[in-house]
């Protein structure tokens, strides 16, 4: 948990940091296209430099808990009324509806952020730690970018002139804090607590077989099932492990 807050900050001001390049860059390449540009005859003092890229940042942070998916940042309190469901469409895109997201726009902000998302997350004692974690926590970043960029109009095939069209693209990050798995005869957990553990060494396990058959490479180039429906866990994080996407893990 410690280490994840680390990591979070860290990721947190290496990409703040990259959008405040990315901006700057973009606004000085759209201050050289007007004043280069014998065609534009408007006012390059009255530009917008932020005009051509926006971009945003949104957090949210869920946890799955005896494998039911709550929200962390929502206003209402944990209770099986509002936990939260899983949709996956024919594509096979994973979405997760009325998921509180906050739009961030520095590093105090998302801060503040995890902090209202640590009180809320669900610990317990055990024989081997006073305060553990009886949940597995998913802190999402999402970026986004919106570009405007030049489209040629062609009119009997012949080019007259351009228009502008926005392109969005998306990134997301999904920061994953395991609780760790657990042994009754070492943590003498009954009832709630054993329960708990129980959920938790299931999911871990299920992750763990789906990590397994991404390395084969017979499942990786789609030959086997993948058993992400396993697990609410491997549902979640689909996107984050097949596709383009990429994943690291620390021990």
């Amino acid at each position: 948990t410690y280490t994840m807050h680390g990591i979070l900050v860290a990721a947190g001001r290496d990409l703040f940091r990259y959008c405040e390049d990315n901006e700057r860059r973009s606004g000085e390449d759209f201050m050289r296209r007007v004043t280069f540009d014998d065609e534009v005859d408007f006012d390059v003092k009255s530009a917008s430099l932020s005009s051509s890229v926006l971009t945003t940042i949104h957090v949210s942070c869920m946890e799955l808990y005896n494998e039911e998916l709550y929200d962390l940042l929502s206003s209402n309190t944990t209770s099986s009324s509002s936990s939260l469901a899983i949709n996956e469409d024919r594509r096979g895109n994973v979405n997760i509806p009325n998921l509180t997201e906050w739009k961030v726009t520095n590093i105090n902000e998302l801060l503040k952020v995890i902090e209202i998302a640590e009180e809320k997350k669900t610990t317990g004692s055990t024989a081997m730690n006073e305060r553990s974690s009886r949940s597995h926590t998913i802190f999402r970043i999402r970026y986004e970018v919106k570009k405007e960029e030049d489209e040629k109009e062609n009119v009997g095939g012949v080019g007259r002139g351009s228009s502008k069209k926005v392109v969005t693209t998306t990134s997301t990050l999904n920061l994953v804090d395991l609780a760790g798995s657990e042994s009754v005869r070492l943590t003498g957990a009954k009832g709630v607590r054993q329960k708990e553990g129980g959920r938790i060494n299931q999911s871990l396990l299920t992750l763990s077989r789906v990590l397994e058959k991404l390395g084969n490479k017979e499942y990786s180039s789609g030959g086997g099932h993948i058993n992400y429906r396993d697990s609410k866990l491997t549902r979640i994080l689909k996107p984050s492990l097949s596709g383009n996407a990429r994943m690291g893990a620390i021990c």
